[in-house]
């Protein structure tokens, strides 16, 4: 999902500058190696799957699962979230995604082996077992031809052969991508409606884990589920590398 306004060329040129000079993309201090110091690695925590929410309701459900009364026959079943969204994450995906990187690769695969270790095995175990089909959430062609990379196929390219999955590419991205961290909820929803189309057939009852890297309201999720279970997939879930623990308002938005 998008986290803001496309910086100008004089904001790129400055954090390459930043980046290159070994300090932290963070907070800016001089660092001898890696991307972030110490102290903001310090920060970062693990979100909670255990107590999780609904996506639909935003009450307490285990793994985020979605309650049965909330589950309709083209909605998410759950998913999983990597990392607490912090100050840290709210200064590190921006950069990751409008700044750089030929290193963004490097980072996100550090972030992902941090957390490997307390994912929660038996919702991975059944992705594996069930042979669901990796797919990232697309971008714009336009922002595609300005970044020059997807930041949600990086991730998904490293969640692919950590998972032994296979990665589709089904769906395109269409019309305008407007910022909308700052939109009201309802304003979001809108927004995103009818935003995403086919590209290709999709399997007829497929199970498909949706890759992004940052989870807010959910309607980018949502609305990505409608179209893939209105096409004839069967389960669709989702996996993301940092969302708002239930409870806990954003405060960096």
């Amino acid at each position: 999902m998008d986290l803001g306004p496309y910086p100008s060329i004089s904001a790129k040129v400055n954090w390459l500058k930043i980046l290159f000079s070994n300090k932290c993309l963070v907070c800016g201090q001089k660092i001898e190696s890696g991307f972030i110091c110490q102290k903001c690695w310090d920060k970062l925590s693990f979100y909670n799957n255990q107590k999780g929410k609904c996506l639909y309701c935003q009450k307490p459900a285990v793994n985020n699962l979605t309650h049965y009364q909330c589950l309709t026959k083209r909605g998410l079943v759950g998913g999983v979230v990597a990392y607490n969204y912090n100050s840290v994450i709210n200064r590190l995906i921006p950069k990751l995604k409008y700044r750089i990187l030929n290193r963004g690769q490097e980072i996100f695969e550090r972030l992902i082996d941090n957390w490997w270790p307390v994912r929660p095995k038996n919702i991975f175990s059944y992705w594996q077992k069930n042979k669901f089909f990796i797919q990232p959430v697309p971008i714009t062609p336009n922002r595609y031809k300005w970044r020059g990379f997807n930041q949600t196929k990086i991730l998904a390219d490293i969640f692919q052969e950590k998972l032994g999955l296979k990665k589709v590419d089904w769906l395109i991205r269409t019309g305008l991508a407007l910022p909308r961290i700052k939109m009201p909820l309802k304003e979001r929803y809108r927004a995103i409606r009818g935003a995403y189309k086919l590209k290709e057939k999709v399997i007829s009852k497929s199970n498909v884990l949706i890759i992004d890297d940052v989870l807010t309201t959910g309607s980018t999720l949502k609305e990505i589920s409608q179209v893939l279970r209105r096409s004839g997939a069967k389960e669709v879930w989702y996996l993301v590398l940092a969302g708002q623990q239930r409870g806990v308002p954003y405060p960096f938005d």
